[in-house]
């Protein structure tokens, strides 16, 4: 027996197929294994071939390791993973088709292989609920399925004559975590050649799974570069409103329509003004289209108030459905949704912007979180013109700095939230016309969670003070979305490095954060570099000092491994004192500060009060402290909850 035989052999006791151990003798095997002799039998089939085809499936895998680039955008990732398949596997024909879950389509981003048509193609999309649609129920399936194209259904015909002629397909689902992320087809004008490439099935499946964690990744890195070039936008677009237009409200109008067109490619944005003096409704609307853009603006003589009622009386970002609103389509609304921004009052006037599209694309969280944080801006911005006015009738420059601190004020929480067992109160003293520290109290959409927070920007004057109103526009944007402190905490820690990096003086805030629920007596705290919480339990008039921690914002783009967080309750009678470092480092003509155990005693002093009350005698005993003193070292600001029931 020849020697290629003897590693084609197989000993029938030890059920083993491998190469012989042992000892042949006239086509005779001494098995080693089980000690029998056996008569040894010839393969029909050699190994080598399939040791050829696992190199080269390792190899095919190899290559897709490449496409794991962190640095690939989505259409780049696409024509590199077409590519290698149409290299590896000499397919003609074939496209990567990317899901939409917000507007929930299937559309080709990539399809190579065509000439005059693959504009065309990458056109096409299908909607993705269609049960009944292939490219939905290939990502039920979860495997490689080859398919036949309908001579009746109408998708079909038209995807035919767009492939040149196109008769069956190999799909490929591209699923993470079981979510439909996109379909590889590949396109064929016969079966025959379709059934050999279907051979391939296992491989594709394999690859497809390393093909959905790379597109998982550029998804999200995408998401996150277009969510920070939106800030970057909002941030530029508000400066620019603040800088040139203060003088003229009409163009911040016009200016505020153009830009919105812009960040988030709208086709019809309409601002609402109404007077309530004179019942009129001024219309100022943005049309745009593939070749001009059209502004128009209209009075409307309100009869019928109601029927314009309910754009005015959102709280907060609401889509639209133009087909269950009459009033979108007479107002020029064609497409699916109308975006209703929360109104706004300025004076006699109430302020609402609708914006919408053409097509039918809905929109995405995002730009309705975008979009209500340049509303925020435009409401600030018109603001500010009417307060210019009034500051230009005045002869001393001086007004100017007095103004900046009324917007700031007006930006402070006016009326405090009413809760049967709790009581707020909340007091700012800048040590300058404009002051850097902040506080707030905010109510979550739902009505059952309330956010505290306080905090401090580097620095003084003027320049904190717009810190301090970007961050509140931040926090009071996101908080729409986010509930986690953590979240709210990492998007301001991340929009302020971001955005003073390459400033000449970089600004840097500590804040602490309180998430209550009004429901329980539990507050769950965060930290930022602020300082601590003083508590005063009633049950032993004793005051609690709770240090938070943290690392101040705007230091480093990632916080993550320095964030604090706690949790405490309040019993009937105890109080929470947020201050800022204003309070306890309050001099005194000696040089001496107040420092904590100064502000401890206080608070025990007057722990009795009402919540305003308190700060009332605190703040008295801070002035006392340091009387004769001929200026305030620092913003003096605090934030107390009182629970009384």
């Amino acid at each position: 027996m020849k020697d290629s035989e003897l590693t084609t052999s197989i000993c029938i006791l030890c059920n083993q197929e491998k190469t012989p151990d042992g000892i042949t003798t006239n086509g005779v095997f001494n098995c080693i294994t089980c000690g029998k002799e056996w008569i040894l039998e010839k393969r029909k089939t050699n190994r080598l071939p399939k040791i050829q085809l696992a190199n080269e499936n390792a190899n095919f895998i190899t290559e897709f390791v490449s496409i794991f680039d962190s640095n690939l955008n989505l259409n780049e990732l696409c024509e590199k993973t077409l590519s290698i398949f149409k290299t590896k596997f000499g397919i003609k024909k074939l496209g990567f088709m990317v899901h939409e879950p917000v507007n929930r389509f299937f559309k080709f981003e990539k399809y190579l292989g065509l000439t005059k048509s693959e504009t065309i193609i990458t056109k096409l999309k299908t909607n993705s609920d269609d049960n009944l649609h292939p490219f939905t129920e290939i990502t039920k399936s979860e495997k490689p399925v080859l398919r036949i194209l309908s001579t009746t259904n109408r998708f079909d015909i038209t995807y035919k004559k767009i492939t040149s002629g196109t008769q069956c397909q190999i799909l490929i689902p591209i699923l993470y975590k079981s979510s439909p992320l996109g379909i590889l087809v590949f396109d064929f004008n016969d079966l025959k050649t379709a059934e050999d490439k279907f051979k391939h099935a296992d491989i594709f499946q394999l690859i497809s799974n390393q093909i959905a964690v790379a597109l998982y990744h550029t998804i999200i890195f995408n998401k996150s570069n277009t969510k920070y070039r939106q800030f970057v936008n909002l941030h530029s677009s508000g400066l620019t409103l603040n800088k040139l237009y203060l003088n003229n409200t009409l163009e911040i109008i016009k200016m505020s329509l153009l830009t919105i067109s812009g960040l988030v490619d709208t086709d019809i944005n309409i601002l609402f003004i109404y007077n309530r003096k004179f019942k009129v409704i001024t219309s100022h609307k943005l049309i745009r289209t593939i070749d001009s853009l059209e502004l128009t603006q209209d009075s409307i003589v309100v009869e019928n108030y109601e029927e314009y009622k309910s754009f005015f009386n959102k709280q907060s970002p609401t889509l639209i459905s133009t087909d269950h609103e009459p009033l979108t389509k007479k107002l020029g609304f064609t497409g699916k949704q109308v975006l209703n921004l929360p109104s706004f009052t300025l004076e006699v006037n109430d302020y609402v912007f609708l914006l919408g599209r053409y097509s039918t694309m809905l929109f995405t969280p995002d730009e309705v979180e975008v979009l209500a944080a340049y509303s925020e801006l435009v409401k600030i911005t018109i603001d500010n013109a009417f307060l210019y006015h009034k500051m230009a009738k005045q002869e001393r420059l001086e007004k100017e700095v007095e103004i900046a601190r009324e917007i700031q004020h007006n930006l402070l929480p006016r009326e405090m939230p009413l809760h049967p067992r709790y009581e707020f109160a909340g007091l700012m003293i800048p040590a300058r016309e404009i002051g850097g520290d902040y506080y707030d109290i905010l109510v979550s959409p739902n009505q059952n969670e309330t956010l505290f927070a306080i905090g401090d920007v580097s620095g003084k004057g003027l320049p904190a003070g717009m810190v301090m109103v970007t961050a509140r526009t931040i926090i009071h944007s996101v908080i729409r979305r986010l509930s986690e402190l953590k979240e709210i905490v990492r998007e301001l820690n991340s929009y302020l490095y971001y955005n003073s990096r390459n400033s000449a003086t970089m600004r840097f805030m500590s804040l602490t954060c309180l998430k209550w629920s009004h429901d329980f007596n539990e507050f769950y705290y965060c930290g930022s570099g602020h300082g601590n919480l003083l508590v005063y339990r009633a049950a032993t008039d004793e005051v609690e000092v709770i240090f938070t921690g943290g690392t101040i914002l705007g230091i480093m783009p990632d916080i993550s491994e320095y964030y604090s967080e706690g949790k405490l309750e309040l019993n009937i009678g105890d109080s929470i004192l947020m201050y800022t470092d204003g309070v306890t480092e309050s001099m005194n003509l000696r040089g001496e500060q107040l420092e904590e155990e100064g502000l401890i005693s206080s608070f025990k002093k007057y722990s009795s009060l009402k919540p305003n009350e308190i700060l009332e005698g605190i703040y008295k005993d801070i002035k006392t402290f340091s009387v004769n003193v001929s200026s305030q070292h620092d913003d003096i600001t605090m934030l107390i909850i009182k629970r009384h029931v």
